[in-house]
Formats: C-alpha cells, structure tokens, sequence
C-alpha cells in the first residue's frame, strides 16, 4: 500500500510537471532581417532584429501561442522618403483576399530542411512540436532570402509627423517603383536566426508611437478599433498600423 502510495505520488508530480513547469519553459529565436532597396543613389540597406517567442502558461492547459517582439525596419532611401518593413503580414495574404493576419511569421518554415522530422520531435519533446521546432530553430545559423510571397507589409509616410498619412506599398515587381520612383526597387530581403539584442530606436524616428499605443490600447487586429465606431472594420485605419510598428511580448 505504502508503495503504491508512492508510485501514486509521484506520478501526480509528474503531472504537475508537465501543466505548470513546461509553462516556464520558452522557446526564443531572434531574427536578423537585411533588406536592400535599390536607389539612382545606390543600394540602400537596413536591418533589424525581432524576437519570436512560443510559450504554454503554467495557468493554461491550451497549445502553445507565439508572440512577437520587436520594431519595424526602416531604410532611407534619401529624397524618395523612407520605407518600413512592419511586423504585420503577410503581403501575399493582403494582395491577394484583403486578410491581415495578426502578425508577420514568414519566417517559419524556411529552414523545414535543416530541423528534425515530425517523428523526432514528437519523441524530443513529448509531443510539443512547436517547442521542439523552436529551440531547434534557435540553433539554426544559416541566413536564406525571403521569397516575396513570405514578406511582410510595407508602408511608407507622406509625413512622419502624421500618423494619419500612412500608406500601404506592396512589395513586389515594380510597385515601389511606383510608390517611391523611377529605380526603385526591393532587391533582396534575408534572414537569419541571431543571439543579437532586439532592435529598439524607431521612437526617435516616430516619437508619436507610444502615445498612440497608449492612447488606443484595443487596436484589434482585424483592423477594428474597440471604443472606436468611426473607425470599426475600417480599411487599414492608422491605428491598425501602429501595433505593427513596435511589438512588445504578451503573456
């Protein structure tokens, strides 16, 4: 009896393991961006480091969730203005049905050929494929070109002061020739998991962002704002926006 009361014991331990500990466990990989515009004046060039985060809180039973942290990356493009690379996308995905996804994740997936098989991570991690994919991911330092169908969405201001004059500008083939003039184009965008701090700084460039997030904190996703009616499902109203320019970690 005494035995099994141990045996008993000790798989309730486990079980308390596997819901609270596994909670505190997280899987951060952190991605350098390089992006190259061609330019009259040359090659312009900017990069940026965003952190990718996958967590099951030990109060929640539910599958893992990612959260995404980090700045838009600018590059100057000298008189033609400047170019954002967001965290929102994809680009693909709006082009094609008008659909936004939450946030921009074009990177998973392209490193599929160097991480283990389904099977392998199922057996490493006790069936927590995200996890397993993760921290996998983490140890992966081969940079590769981001396809323009994975890209995340564009955007450029008439004026930086104005929040309100953001517009949208797609990626691909001569639409930044467009936007920005003759010459321009997107002509590379690579990435590559780092142990590299996140990049911060955009506020000095948009010293408004901060208010704004503060000032609007149910900026929905769908491009809705809560509290907003004037605004509600909207098209890409500039509050929508303005998460995408800076992200922080949710719980």
């Amino acid at each position: 009896m005494k035995t099994f009361a141990i045996i008993l014991a000790l798989v309730f331990v486990a079980f308390l393991f596997r819901c609270t500990s596994l909670g505190d466990q997280r899987g951060d990989v952190r991605y350098r961006i390089a992006v190259e515009v061609e330019t009259p004046e040359g090659t312009k060039t900017g990069s940026g480091v965003i952190e990718s985060r996958l967590i099951r809180p030990s109060w929640d039973f539910r599958e893992y969730h990612d959260s995404l942290a980090g700045e838009a990356i600018p590059v100057d493009l000298g008189k033609a203005g400047t170019v954002y690379f967001t965290l929102a996308g994809n680009a693909s995905s709006y082009e094609k049905a008008g659909r936004i996804d939450d946030k921009w994740d074009g990177f998973y997936g392209l490193w599929n050929d160097l991480l283990p098989t389904e099977a392998e991570m199922k057996k490493r991690c006790w069936g927590r494929i995200p996890f397993c994919r993760q921290t996998a991911l983490s140890k992966i330092r081969k940079p590769v070109e981001l396809p323009f169908d994975a890209h995340p969405l564009l955007v450029r201001f008439a004026n930086e002061a104005d929040p309100q004059s953001i517009e949208y500008v797609s990626p691909g083939g001569t639409a930044m020739t467009k936007a920005f003039g003759p010459g321009i184009y997107l002509r590379r965008t690579t990435i590559v998991p780092t142990s590299d701090r996140t990049t911060t700084g955009i506020t000095k460039r948009l010293p408004w962002i901060d208010k704004m997030l503060a000032q609007y904190p149910g900026i929905r996703a769908d491009g809705g704002i809560h509290g907003l009616t004037n605004w509600q499902f909207a098209p890409l109203p500039h509050q929508f926006y303005i998460k995408y320019l800076k992200m922080e970690h949710r719980p």
